[in-house]
């Protein structure tokens, strides 16, 4: 405690931005777990097809 006092860090916020940043992961991790048959079918669909758009492109 007294080093972060020495230091000038607010245990409160780490410890807030600690939680906020293991919330976004969770959430983030629960996501991709919710939607992971359709990324894996627009990845297939992408590897045999291309990008829809991509003859529009110019370069």
């Amino acid at each position: 405690m007294n080093k972060s006092r020495e230091m000038k860090i607010r245990l409160s916020r780490e410890a807030e931005t600690g939680i906020m940043k293991a919330i976004a992961e969770k959430r983030a991790a629960i996501w991709q777990k919710e939607n992971e048959k359709a990324i894996e079918s627009s990845n297939a669909y992408v590897e045999k097809h291309g990008l829809p758009p991509e003859k529009y492109r110019m370069f």
